[in-house]
């Protein structure tokens, strides 16, 4: 009867073993994938947000303050940020991924404001997650 047990219980222990390691495997793996994976570009124009106003403007101020977010009901807000980012944001891509561009993609900086149309709204907040 006590071999019996020790042999329940060795095999709980190695159950339990392995089973916290394919979680805490699971979860590293979560972790440390690349975001940009987790963007998924829409499949067809047709499926693409459309917006009700989007504008974009140079930014003249010199104060280096920059912003970027999603506010309730969708709207996207990026001030004081250069173009490569707004590209970044806008197709889910890495840094590195944005090549050949003109020296000023680096320096020039725009605010932008767009709004979609309210029954792209809640796809348009899912494909804006930020990319780091």
């Amino acid at each position: 009867m006590e071999l019996t047990g020790m042999a329940h219980r060795i095999t709980l222990m190695s159950f339990t073993r392995i089973l916290a390691g394919i979680v805490c495997t699971g979860v590293a793996t979560w972790l440390h994938a690349p975001r940009f994976l987790l963007v998924q570009a829409p499949a067809t124009p047709n499926d693409r947000p459309k917006f009700e106003v989007a504008s974009v403007r140079p930014n003249t101020a010199d104060d280096g303050r920059v912003m970027l977010g999603i506010q309730p009901g969708g709207r996207f807000n990026a001030v004081n940020v250069p173009l490569w980012d707004l590209i970044r944001q806008a197709y889910g891509v890495q840094r590195s991924q944005i090549v050949d561009g003109p020296d000023w993609i680096e320096t020039a900086r725009y605010d932008t404001s767009r709004r979609p149309k309210a029954a792209t709204s809640r796809a348009w907040r899912q494909a804006s997650r930020p990319v780091p």
